[in-house]
């Protein structure tokens, strides 16, 4: 399952048929002496979790895959993963997608297939060492509880295997990763993501905080942080938090 390219740069994989969740599996991994990287990928998950506790539905059929790295990011660039982890991702799906995409990615971790989401991905970090990226992808089914509509790869007629899936993905990652070079990098990540940034220039629902926040979407800082110009012109940097789009911006 593994590319040649990812088995060249050092990259292993465990698979697992069921487990509670591949991105625990590679925290238990980590904390018993695993060295990285290691892909941790299952074919079904009990506990499977999202952003801000969210449960994750994983059904068989879908992909469930988690990264471990300890390369030595300091705290600062660990977030900048996240935008590395997206463009493998799209690059992977265009890639089994042949002509049936676009995907877009939609800050701050999500890859959307026209207005719905098609993937999600979560980075977590425990102690100065352990980083771990979970991906999500709906190759089979999608849940219908999101907040955000999803949709399936099989919904938009597109007939994938998990497995070749993560073999693109393995392969994209390792080349991303090298362009991002321990977050020297991060300024042609950042426009590589904007070419295929979700809703850029469109009006979006922010929602940070104790309420929401209304404007434009104009695109990433110097960090990575969205850009949002507020109905009476003033610039809010949203850092983390949650966006919604009134209506589709493939």
């Amino acid at each position: 399952m593994l590319s040649d390219q990812a088995i060249e740069a050092g990259h292993r994989l465990k698979l697992f048929q069921t487990i509670d969740s591949t991105s625990e599996e590679a925290f238990r991994q980590f904390a018993n002496g695993e060295t990285a990287p290691l892909w941790i990928v299952a074919e079904e998950q009990t506990l499977g979790r999202g952003r801000s506790g969210r449960v994750w539905s994983s059904p068989p059929g879908n992909l469930y895959a988690s990264l471990l790295l300890t390369d030595p990011l300091p705290m600062s660039e660990r977030a900048r993963v996240g935008f590395v982890a997206g463009l493998a991702l799209v690059e992977a799906l265009e890639v089994v997608a042949e002509a049936a995409g676009p995907f877009r990615l939609k800050w701050p971790n999500d890859v959307m297939a026209g207005s719905a989401k098609i993937s999600g991905l979560l980075l977590e970090s425990r102690g100065n060492d352990g980083l771990v990226i979970g991906f999500g992808v709906n190759t089979l089914s999608a849940p219908q509880t999101s907040e955000t509509p999803a949709v399936s790869l099989k919904a938009r007629g597109i007939s994938v295997d998990p497995q070749r899936l993560f073999h693109e993905l393995s392969h994209a990652f390792v080349g991303w990763w090298r362009v991002f070079d321990h977050g020297r990098g991060f300024d042609e990540i950042r426009k590589a993501w904007l070419a295929w940034g979700y809703g850029l220039n469109q009006r979006l629902r922010v929602r940070h905080g104790a309420g929401d926040r209304f404007g434009t979407f104009e695109g990433l800082d110097a960090e990575g942080r969205l850009v949002l110009r507020e109905d009476d012109g003033r610039i809010f940097i949203m850092t983390a938090g949650d966006v919604f789009f009134p209506e589709s911006s493939a």
